[in-house]
């Protein structure tokens, strides 16, 4: 029997919530001011949003209704690295966590930033170019961001499926989330986000859950539902032209449509060999939804009786 080490969001009591998890504003580089980016979100139809200034920490001067604002940073390191630019993310963080100017390697960077905040991710790393090593080169990361709205309308650059499974695949335990980076030079706001199953609106809630992994990333296709049974993995969802399982270990799958242009289910049969297995849906307009990896275990193959017992 398959042991799976992973909470499912869609079997969990509580709320869904939409949020951001990457945005700036004129307090760094941003075009909108806090209020200004806040409002666009709310009225865009977000729960909450972290706002998360370049090597600062920006807060509200007045609550914006209708929208939880929570504070986060961005850090970034010197060049210490050639053709390298790390950047972390850290949410719920408070001033304790800036310093003047850029970290002098990734290494000082994550040791400097993982105590002072309860969530830090690697953001862009395609943009940043780091390989799939990079990406599992820190144990204590919890998340990766596989899709970046604004590296993806300015450079082309914006997936990070690759880098992500390489670390899955080589045992880091990343979740993956798709964010905007928005900066409002362009239209970069609301082409990613994270739908979070929470037991509330607040802070402590959401930080909870995406700890755990209570969530999936998305930048237009919804996730109804996953369902892991003994020797299948399935998923209901929105209108999709092919919905893939990603594992390791040379196995997975990738369904496409028997009947009409979309589908919005599909089965994939445990092969009983998968370290773990994600589950990625493509809509018509080419826009992805992302689960967390669902990790599995499976019971050691049985010794073979007559083994050895050969004349």
């Amino acid at each position: 029997m398959v042991i799976c080490h992973t909470e499912n969001p869609f079997e969990a009591e509580g709320l869904w919530l939409k949020g951001a998890l990457h945005a700036h504003t004129t307090e760094s580089d941003g075009h909108l001011t806090p209020t200004e980016l806040a409002t666009l979100y709310r009225d865009r139809g977000w729960d909450f949003l972290f706002l998360t200034d370049h090597n600062k920490v920006t807060t509200l001067d007045e609550p914006v209704e209708g929208l939880l604002v929570l504070p986060g940073i961005e850090q970034d390191v010197g060049n210490d690295e050639p053709n390298k630019n790390w950047h972390l993310v850290g949410l719920c963080a408070d001033d304790s966590v800036s310093i003047e100017g850029k970290f002098a390697s990734a290494t000082t960077m994550v040791e400097h930033q993982r105590p002072k905040v309860p969530f830090c991710m690697l953001a862009h790393p395609y943009w940043s170019q780091l390989s799939g090593k990079d990406v599992s080169r820190f144990d204590d990361i919890d998340a990766v961001e596989v899709w970046n709205t604004g590296c993806e309308l300015g450079e082309g650059r914006g997936y990070a499926e690759y880098q992500w499974d390489w670390a899955l695949a080589s045992g880091s335990r990343l979740h993956g989330v798709a964010v905007d980076d928005c900066h409002s030079r362009i239209d970069d706001s609301g082409g990613g986000w994270v739908m979070v199953k929470a037991a509330a609106c607040s802070s402590d809630a959401i930080i909870d859950a995406l700890k755990r992994g209570m969530f999936y990333s998305t930048c237009g296709p919804e996730i109804h539902g996953i369902r892991l049974t003994e020797d299948a993995l399935e998923v209901e969802t929105s209108p999709c032209r092919e919905i893939g399982f990603v594992a390791d270990r040379q196995a997975g799958t990738r369904v496409l449509p028997e009947e009409g242009p979309e589908l919005t289910s599909a089965r994939y049969p445990l092969r009983g060999k998968e370290g773990y297995v994600r589950v990625q849906c493509t809509d018509a307009l080419s826009r992805k939804a992302w689960s967390n990896p669902f990790y599995l275990q499976w019971p050691p193959e049985p010794e073979d009786e007559t083994s050895g017992n050969e004349e």
